[in-house]
């Protein structure tokens, strides 16, 4: 199979300094490309990449600003960025899949003052949510030459490139290089087009995490379990196409952590 743009072209990641765009670029030039980015350059090398600075992503047209006189070169994007300025009840069962949207976050951080902290969450899951309607709605009524497609991950679990730790970001848990895999999967595979992709491999609660712990560090003292171990997110997603670009990739499916 042709890759859909070839090896060595410059690909830009956005917010390359967050941990999973961090891992997108790491993955690309694994994969032997090049990056606009800002990081990884004791690994790779300062010819595999660039970097621009956006001081505030929030602003329009920060972005094509920042790459006026680079974007002729760029063959790809992985936009990873998001603007950061953040249904408890985990018994109901739903389902997710590509006509899905969390509209519920949507209206709740769009609602009347007050604008207290506890709305924080909302905002985050809302903006996220919006940009994606946007990208969608703008690639619609512009019909670009360009292919294009979404990846929805859920947490991250995984190595932190800069040192090594153990980390995670935020009710179904993935691997942090098979996600950053599937933005490569979507960039480069030419079958791959206008594909919402659901990065979830499995279900999970912190019990599970603490279970992991005690194994790992049976002299630490942790927290007695969360919530037990009968309590977990009660959904089901469309993950199967993840799953078949993971193996198109080489890989045995998502990961967990």
């Amino acid at each position: 199979m042709a890759a859909a743009i070839p090896k060595d072209s410059l690909v830009l990641v956005t917010g390359v300094n967050s941990y999973i765009a961090n891992h997108v670029a790491d993955q690309l030039m694994e994969a032997e490309y090049r990056g606009l980015s800002a990081l990884l350059e004791s690994k790779f090398g300062k010819d595999r990449f660039e970097f621009v600075t956006v001081t505030v992503m929030s602003h329009d047209g920060v972005f094509g600003e920042a790459i006026k006189g680079t974007i002729a070169r760029v063959s790809g994007v992985a936009h990873v960025a998001s603007n950061t300025t953040f249904d408890p009840d985990l018994t109901q069962e739903f389902s997710i899949d590509t006509n899905t949207w969390n509209e519920a976050c949507i209206k709740e951080a769009c609602a009347p003052p007050p604008y207290s902290s506890e709305r924080a969450w909302a905002v985050y899951t809302a903006s996220k949510t919006g940009a994606e309607k946007a990208f969608w709605k703008g690639f619609k009524e512009q019909k670009p030459a360009f292919a294009t497609d979404s990846i929805l991950p859920n947490i991250n679990y995984g190595t932190i490139l800069a040192n090594g730790e153990v980390v995670t970001t935020a009710k179904w848990v993935k691997n942090v290089q098979d996600c950053a895999r599937l933005y490569v999967a979507c960039l480069i595979d030419p079958d791959v087009q206008k594909g919402r992709i659901f990065a979830f491999p499995e279900p999970f609660n912190f019990d599970k995490v603490l279970k992991v712990l005690y194994n790992l560090r049976p002299d630490r003292k942790f927290s007695a379990d969360f919530v037990g171990d009968n309590v977990r997110d009660q959904s089901s997603v469309t993950n199967e196409r993840a799953i078949e670009l993971l193996k198109v990739l080489g890989k045995l499916g998502l990961k967990y952590g």
